[in-house]
């Protein structure tokens, strides 16, 4: 444009097509380009903390699949990773299979000071977000509701409860640290998979 600046329309057409490209659907699989890219990041700088847990995206995303539909269970995913509305699990009381866990974080991140409720895509309890709660997106917060935040938070938590995630049995241990349903671990079995599967194209090697 004259005098080097940019047409604020077309600046803004352009802005709202890499949206619309983040929030679509990578082919062969359910997942929104821009959870994909929460999740190969948190990947990598999971692998970067802990080279031998040997983590991949794919297998962050059977948890952020059971989880939340990968940030899109009763919300919407914007194209920066942010929920909205918010994602809470129910109140922990002890009824439905559920423990009953009484508030540990003064309502700070759930809203409830009576007791605990998961919060955010990945749904973490306050205390555990507590102490992995990371900063995915580079934005100087933690947040759980961030899906970037939350899968690098997802990747130090998996990686804090096995060994190695490269083998059947080491991903099982720490799926089941997650969550103590055999179901659930079967699932992110059969999830993670699934994803490992799906062609990124762009993406490279370090992606898988």
């Amino acid at each position: 444009t004259r005098h080097g600046r940019r047409n604020p329309r077309r600046a803004g057409l352009e802005q709202a097509e890499r949206d619309r490209r983040m929030q679509a659907v990578v082919i062969g699989s359910d997942v929104p380009l821009v959870a994909v890219d929460a999740y190969v990041r948190a990947a990598a700088a999971t692998r970067a903390a802990k080279p031998a847990c040997g983590i991949a995206w794919h297998q962050i995303a059977a948890v952020g699949r059971i989880e939340s539909n990968h940030g899109r269970y009763k919300s919407t995913l914007s194209p920066f990773g942010q929920t909205d509305p918010r994602i809470l699990g129910p109140r922990l009381d002890g009824t439905n299979n559920t423990l009953r866990i009484p508030d540990t974080d003064g309502g700070a991140l759930d809203g409830d000071t009576e007791l605990d409720r998961a919060v955010g895509p990945m749904q973490f309890l306050p205390q555990t977000w507590a102490s992995f709660r990371r900063d995915g997106n580079g934005d100087g917060r933690f947040d759980p509701d961030n899906l970037y935040d939350a899968s690098v938070a997802t990747g130090a938590y998996l990686c804090a409860t096995t060994t190695t995630m490269t083998t059947e049995a080491g991903m099982r241990k720490a799926y089941l640290a997650y969550n103590r349903s055999q179901t659930y671990n079967d699932d992110a079995v059969g999830f993670a998979a699934g994803y490992r599967a799906v062609d990124l194209p762009g993406l490279g090697t370090t992606a898988r």
